[in-house]
């Protein structure tokens, strides 16, 4: 394939393809793979290698994505300093710049359905095609994203699977509030901590930790004061990381410590008005989680107005300066020299005990 502009004229774009010219950039992805053995986007990949290279040209690289949704959406930075909702994929961006570099000139997917269900993912494909000259195919043969009928044919499956992943997400949802309102508790990587792996039975040792501090920290003692004497004594985390304020705050302040099912971080309520009682042996009391929280968080009615959208950003490269080792945002320092009378800023990883954690 040349490298000119393709030619767009009567509702198709013209590419000038030269089969022995072909760098062919691969991409398989599997949404849903619990083992995590990726064996479903091997298959996809084996499939793809001989497709491409009967067409001509080289394999420039292979992308595989496993475990990664092309639905769900997360929380990211823009550049006017606000927030948006955006489906990351890195391998699938990490490609997309190669293509838009010009590493590579083609790209095979599966099909649609593997390649993306947000229309946005579609529209930067589209583009590539009709402003970079990418050559796109399908292993099924169905995508075709140099002519008007082709994208409008494209758009139609890529709205209708987005339709699908929404029909599911909305059954998921609806499973899990039935779930919680019966009581049951949630998956996760990680058990709750003063509880055992089935996260029901109490861990006693890690119980005896947790309402041993209770007076203390209605007495007055800081969670960070808590956090760097647990990481002293060698009392473990459930996952091994070091022992946080942050992390002290969010298990005395859990309802589930004194029994409360929560959903979407609400403690849920019956038709009576009470809270949700869950199926897992409590450590506290209600009284004790209650007096616990008002303690750690208080009224609202008690803490400083915030004007403004979120919080405001005293040194430059607070928001956005990130430790190359542990990804945690870094903390602006400012420093005095007495010498030169001068004020310096520097940017440090946050302190052991913090709570200050990368997100």
């Amino acid at each position: 394939m040349t490298a000119s502009r393709p030619r767009r004229a009567g509702g198709r774009t013209h590419l000038e393809i030269v089969p022995d010219q072909l760098v062919w950039a691969l991409y398989g992805r599997e949404s849903l793979d619990p083992k995590g053995l990726a064996e479903q986007v091997a298959h996809q990949l084996a499939e793809m290698r001989p497709f491409a290279l009967g067409i001509g040209g080289r394999i420039g690289r292979e992308y595989p994505e496993n475990n990664v949704s092309a639905f769900r959406r997360v929380r990211v930075g823009l550049p006017d300093g606000t927030y948006g909702y955006r489906v990351v994929r890195p391998d699938w961006d990490a490609m997309m710049t190669g293509l838009r570099r010009g590493e590579f000139n083609a790209l095979c997917l599966p099909n649609i359905d593997r390649g993306m269900r947000d229309p946005r993912d579609l529209e930067d494909l589209i583009d590539l095609v009709e402003q970079y000259g990418v050559y796109v195919v399908g292993l099924t043969g169905s995508i075709d994203l140099t002519s008007d009928e082709g994208i409008s044919s494209a758009r139609r499956e890529v709205d209708q699977r987005n339709r699908e992943s929404r029909n599911i997400s909305r059954r998921m949802v609806n499973g899990n509030r039935r779930a919680a309102l019966a009581g049951r508790h949630h998956g996760g990587s990680n058990r709750p901590f003063g509880w055992r792996s089935d996260r029901v039975t109490v861990n006693k040792r890690e119980a005896k930790h947790i309402r041993r501090e209770v007076p203390r920290l209605l007495a007055g003692v800081k969670p960070l004061t808590i956090a760097v004497e647990w990481n002293e004594r060698g009392i473990p985390t459930v996952n091994g990381a070091q022992w946080r304020a942050v992390t002290v705050m969010q298990i005395f302040t859990n309802p589930r410590m004194c029994g409360w099912r929560t959903y979407l971080g609400e403690v849920l309520k019956n038709e009576d008005g009470h809270p949700v009682r869950g199926v897992w042996e409590p450590i506290l009391s209600e009284e004790q989680h209650q007096a616990l929280v008002a303690v750690i968080h208080p009224p609202a009615s008690l803490r400083l107005p915030r004007r403004g959208r979120g919080s405001a950003t005293k040194q430059l490269l607070s928001p956005f300066v990130r430790c190359g080792k542990c990804n945690a945002r870094m903390c602006a320092s400012p420093r005095y020299d007495p010498r030169t009378r001068a004020r310096t800023v520097s940017y440090r990883c946050p302190s052991r005990g913090t709570g200050v954690v990368g997100v």
